[in-house]
């Protein structure tokens, strides 16, 4: 699951044209098969992730900002 990435402390235009999108389409390009997904915000893959996660799966992220919300979201989706 690839979410839109954000400039954080480099500058956005000393990147121009790197999206969340290209980095997931460049991830499906090498994944051999194996799902890619692209979601453009947080709502987007909590809805993909609630549907493609199963019992006992485990879920890591990374990355800065809020995306941490993610996990809680899911976490508060699936009781235990």
């Amino acid at each position: 699951m690839v979410l839109d990435v954000y400039a954080a402390r480099e500058r956005a235009e000393d990147f121009p044209g790197v999206s969340g999108l290209l980095v997931a389409r460049a991830a499906a390009d090498v994944a051999g098969g194996r799902t890619v997904v692209w979601a453009p915000a947080l709502k987007d893959a909590e809805r993909a992730l609630v549907q493609l996660l199963r019992q006992r799966d485990t879920l890591l992220t990374l990355g800065a900002g809020d995306i941490d919300a993610l996990a809680g979201a899911l976490v508060k989706e699936r009781p235990a």
